[in-house]
């Protein structure tokens, strides 16, 4: 589990325990509010002191979870930002190399075919070699036979 997975769960446990001391909170309430209906004016007020306080607490409580929240939310931010400026270059890199594999086969092929082509030059040379020699025979047997006669 991730780092940022770890603290999410917190919070929620958190949260859920917080929701858990509210309705606490309220059913002591309910219970307060029937008891002090008998109970004298000052009680009463003394009451909603208490009741005051325990709500600026739990507003305090709220904004640090808040806080906390926005935090996380900007450092997963910047994590996946960061992954992907880290996909992007892999990818950039990734074409790079395709882009230079194939320059590398179009002139291994290039090369192949030029180096094929002078191998047929050649045997073209000696085929034209031969076949110019085997004219001269020709001429010259041609030559011997017109002298002979």
């Amino acid at each position: 589990m991730s780092k940022m997975q770890e603290k999410i769960d917190e919070l929620k446990s958190k949260f859920q325990q917080n929701i858990s001391n509210a309705r606490n909170q309220i059913e002591k309430t309910k219970v307060t509010i029937e008891e002090t209906s008998a109970n004298a004016k000052s009680e009463v007020q003394k009451k909603i002191e208490e009741g005051k306080a325990t709500l600026s607490a739990q507003k305090e409580k709220a904004e640090q979870a808040k806080a906390t929240l926005e935090k996380l939310a900007a450092e997963a931010k910047e994590e996946v930002e960061s992954k992907v400026e880290e996909v992007e270059g892999a990818i950039a890199e990734k074409k790079e190399e395709i882009i230079v594999s194939r320059a590398i086969r179009k002139a291994e092929r290039a090369e192949s075919y030029a180096e094929n082509m002078y191998i047929m030059t050649l045997v073209s040379l000696a085929e034209a070699e031969v076949a110019a020699l085997e004219a001269v025979e020709a001429r010259i047997e041609a030559e011997e036979l017109v002298a002979g006669t």
